[in-house]
């Protein structure tokens, strides 16, 4: 993204994948803002430093901050449903080693040529890739130098503003957001907004698998303990003093309830 361009923004979503980031820049887009979405700065074709740096070019060129948005989202329900849009996609959905073949009938897509349990092998490996994928908020933090407890959040709000050097922040969390989409970007935009939903579950052909797969599938307590504690920062900004509740309860839903031998 070239200087001018940047310069023409007024929002850019920074989220995480599965996060409404592709709503959210619709609906924006829809209503009169000049918005992109990316999970990293290379997604709009720029560096870490290259985004730091132009958001403060902004700031004096402009007399106001870029407007960044972030949405969280629980980490057990965001890996889920990205597997199943890799798989929607990609023929093994990036779960074996290689380069991977584009899927191009759904028909024969592994969803319906797998059984529950060979789908929750692949997931375990899909699991392990994405260990150490960084999220969007945390990856704000190191870009801007911003400290995690600076970061505000009301749930009542829909999306919070946090005003921080040469950005506003707005974070939301994904189960509010998506029940209050239309007036949680209105709260962004000062205004009513006509919302425009794209790419979320209910309107893939795969909905009732991936329904069933989220019913059903159960993987290593170790995995799980590993997810949360790796963003136990971002969970303490979203749901304060509930970290243990929800670690134990997301063990006792998902985890193995047979160790294997």
């Amino acid at each position: 993204m070239d200087k001018t361009t940047f310069m023409s923004l007024d929002f850019i979503v920074f989220s995480s994948h599965k996060t409404m980031t592709q709503s959210l820049k619709e609906t924006l887009n829809y209503n009169g803002f000049n918005c992109v979405h990316a999970h990293q700065p290379k997604h709009i074709d720029l560096t870490n430093n290259q985004l730091r740096e132009l958001s403060e070019e902004y700031y004096k060129i402009n007399n106001k901050k870029i407007k960044l948005i972030s949405v969280y989202r629980d980490p057990m329900d965001r890996l889920i449903s990205s597997f199943f849009q890799s798989l929607s996609v990609e023929k093994r959905g990036r779960t074996e080693y290689g380069i991977d073949e584009k899927l191009v009938d759904f028909n024969e897509s592994i969803l319906f040529s797998e059984d529950i349990n060979s789908i929750m092998e692949r997931f375990w490996y899909y699991c392990a890739i994405k260990t150490g994928v960084i999220e969007s908020l945390d990856l704000i933090c190191a870009i801007y130098d911003i400290q995690r407890n600076e970061i505000s959040f009301q749930e009542e709000k829909i999306f919070t503003k946090n005003e921080l050097p040469n950005i506003e922040l707005y974070v939301s969390r994904f189960d509010i957001l998506k029940d209050n989409f239309s007036e949680g970007v209105s709260v962004i935009t000062g205004h009513p907004v006509v919302e425009k939903i794209h790419n979320v579950a209910p309107q893939k052909w795969y909905y009732k698998k991936y329904e069933e797969f989220r019913n059903n599938v159960q993987l290593p307590k170790v995995f799980i303990r590993n997810m949360y504690n790796s963003r136990r920062a971002l969970i303490e900004i979203f749901y304060p003093g509930l970290f243990d509740t929800i670690l134990n309860k997301t063990c006792e839903r998902y985890g193995l309830r047979n160790v294997p031998k």
